[in-house]
């Protein structure tokens, strides 16, 4: 009741598992937003990975400013996105 959208992120739809997976959060009321997601590194070497971002009740309104949020409040990470 505090957030208006619950928000994670999935491994893309590929294997059968992640595709379990994918659905399982569908069942729950999670829906895929389609723009193109890259989950950040974790080290400064590393490479980001590309996810799928999935909100509940509804698909975000603003995906950018939601995953600018994302980057600054979980990865603690600022910066164009």
């Amino acid at each position: 009741q505090k957030h208006s959208a619950l928000v994670l992120e999935a491994e893309p739809p590929q294997t059968d598992i992640q595709k379990r997976r994918i659905a399982f959060y569908e069942r729950n009321g999670f829906l895929q937003n389609p723009q193109k997601y890259i989950q950040p590194a974790y080290r400064k070497d590393g490479n980001g990975v590309e996810l799928v971002l999935m909100s509940s009740p509804s698909r975000l309104a603003d995906f950018y400013v939601t995953v600018r949020e994302i980057y600054t409040n979980v990865y603690e990470i600022g910066g164009e996105l």
